[in-house]
């Protein structure tokens, strides 16, 4: 009781590990993994089926895509 966990989690059933199950650690060095499908920092569960849990993933993209459109219109 009162420790903290750091740990991500994989799904390697997706394409980009096909072929990697005899190894998943090289698998995940090796291989392009896209995204932590989930993520638990300080015991607190920040990624969870591939989605931030905490952020709103809609409103940061919309945030970036603006801020790119300003530098391009410079």
């Amino acid at each position: 009781m009162g420790k903290a966990a750091d740990i991500i989690g994989f799904r390697l059933d997706r394409l980009e590990f096909a072929g990697g199950l005899s190894d998943p650690v090289a698998s995940l060095v090796l291989c392009d993994a896209k995204a932590v499908d989930f993520s638990m920092i300080n015991g607190d569960v920040l990624i969870e089926d591939g989605h931030f849990t905490k952020l709103d993933e809609k409103a940061i993209v919309q945030e970036q895509n603006r801020i790119s459109k300003k530098l391009l219109e410079s």
